[in-house]
């Protein structure tokens, strides 16, 4: 069975070169869904090291994508968000980055940046690589970030010793409530550091 993403899947691609923050080339960045409400919200913005824009998955009023009781897991909204890997399914919204180059994870380092935030942040969440633009995914693991601490970063140790070109998160689970109509994931940073190869 094919990955399922949602309706309005959008992506961002950048051309970085002698930035500070990236490699040289070309990047594209991808979610499962982006907020519609108010300033744009898109994935690329949790990697431009800037404190003051987020991504923020879409949201359904009376029928939210992540439960309001604990522990906070993916229900699906109006579309279930399912994402298929070897040897499994994952549901939950997501978001991609494809690299220029190969990377073994060792470690992400993720921040959420306002009270109501702390409370949509990932508590839970599945790494995924692929070698082959999302048309197949491995299983690097699942993770869970033990604190949603306003404008401090989070750092999870991942250690994976295989290359890939792209990585996917999938949140599988929040921090907390909030009102019905917006329980999703949101965050205004994230960053992956590890040992980078050419392709």
């Amino acid at each position: 069975m094919p990955n399922q993403n949602k309706t309005g899947q959008q992506s961002q691609t950048y051309v970085y070169s002698g930035s500070n923050n990236f490699l040289d080339g070309t990047y594209t960045f991808k979610a499962s869904s982006t907020s519609t409400g108010g300033s744009p919200k898109v994935s690329a913005f949790m990697f431009d090291n800037d404190q003051d824009t987020i991504w923020a998955a879409d949201f359904y009023t009376g029928n939210a994508s992540y439960a309001g009781t604990s522990p906070y897991i993916y229900v699906g909204g109006t579309e279930l968000v399912q994402t298929n890997y070897n040897g499994g399914t994952v549901y939950g919204e997501y978001f991609d980055v494809t690299l220029p180059f190969q990377m073994e994870l060792k470690t992400t380092r993720m921040m959420s940046n306002d009270p109501n935030a702390d409370i949509r942040f990932f508590k839970t969440f599945t790494v995924l690589g692929s070698n082959n633009d999302g048309t197949t995914f491995e299983l690097i693991g699942n993770y869970s970030h033990s604190a949603n601490t306003q404008d401090t970063f989070i750092s999870t140790t991942i250690n994976s010793n295989v290359k890939y070109s792209m990585f996917r998160v999938v949140v599988t689970s929040l921090f907390g409530p909030f009102a019905s109509e917006v329980r999703v994931p949101q965050a205004t940073y994230c960053n992956y550091i590890g040992d980078c190869y050419e392709i």
